[in-house]
């Protein structure tokens, strides 16, 4: 599990790896669609993640303590682009992301955009 710095629950890993693809949307209602999602441990899955919104979202794959983290990288005026766990897009935007589940356990993903976390913009993958 997460260690008091927070885990991003897995790692890159290359698309010709993947065992399926998920599309997650992004939506100005503060939400992901859908919201929550479960996944074999050592699965590799596509995300192609869609801002269906108005406003920029993220999509930032963790643990809560991580998830927690971040939150605050943000409110510092920090930004998600740069992050290897997550994609940060603009209105009409779409990205992919391969992500390898290689332990058991809850990964979150959520938006930190300001007011958004609070807002409930979170979604939950169960990897077991």
């Amino acid at each position: 599990m997460g260690s008091m710095k927070g885990d991003v629950m897995g790692k890159l890993a290359s698309e010709a790896d993947a065992d399926r693809t998920i599309k997650v949307v992004m939506l100005d209602e503060l939400a992901f669609d859908p919201a929550e999602l479960e996944v074999a441990e050592g699965d590799v899955v596509i995300f192609e993640v869609v801002n269906e919104g108005k406003a920029r979202h993220e999509f930032i794959l963790g643990d809560e303590n991580y998830q927690d983290m971040h939150e605050g990288d943000m409110a510092d005026g920090g930004h998600g682009a740069e992050m290897d766990n997550g994609l940060s897009l603009g209105p009409g935007e779409s990205g992919s992301l391969s992500w390898g589940f290689d332990e058991a356990g809850e990964v979150l993903y959520e938006c930190h955009e300001p007011g958004h976390y609070e807002g409930g913009m979170v979604g939950a993958i169960d990897v077991g």
